[in-house]
């Protein structure tokens, strides 16, 4: 918004909200010392290719990967096993006063603020192999 407020006097007020939230599975980015068998692409290389990927039931094999414990490369990507959110809130805002002294000298000054609100929710299912050890596990943080 932006206002003459007198002859000499202009003030401008501007301002932005937003929010984003994503949504997706762990790359297990923390383990950085160590190869996790849980990563989907290291499942799929480790998986036997002559099992079903589905038992007769309908439910997900989780005899594929033998060395994981009971993980699939399906279920790993699954929101239902592993999941990570992150909303982000994001809020920006200036203002600034500009005086004209003559038509050749004026003084201008800027002022703004930035404010950002971070969320995060990571879950574990204690039916994949890393959740079974902790029996699930779940952790919320703000930041």
């Amino acid at each position: 918004m932006d206002n003459k407020a007198t002859k000499w006097l202009d003030l401008a007020f501007k301002g932005q909200v937003s929010y984003t939230r994503n949504e997706g599975s762990q790359d297990n980015s923390v383990q950085r010392d160590a190869v996790s068998l849980t990563h989907p692409v290291l499942l799929a290389f480790v998986s036997r290719p002559s099992e079903a990927k589905y038992n007769a039931d309908g439910s997900l094999n989780t005899n594929v990967s033998p060395m994981t414990k009971g993980d699939s490369p399906i279920s790993r990507l699954s929101p239902d096993s592993y999941l990570t959110e992150v909303g982000t809130l994001r809020g920006t805002g200036n203002a600034s006063a500009q005086i004209r002294f003559t038509d050749y000298l004026s003084f201008k000054t800027t002022n703004a603020i930035e404010y950002t609100l971070l969320k995060g929710f990571q879950y574990i299912s204690p039916l994949s192999s890393d959740g079974a050890r902790q029996n699930g596990t779940g952790a919320a943080s703000q930041q």
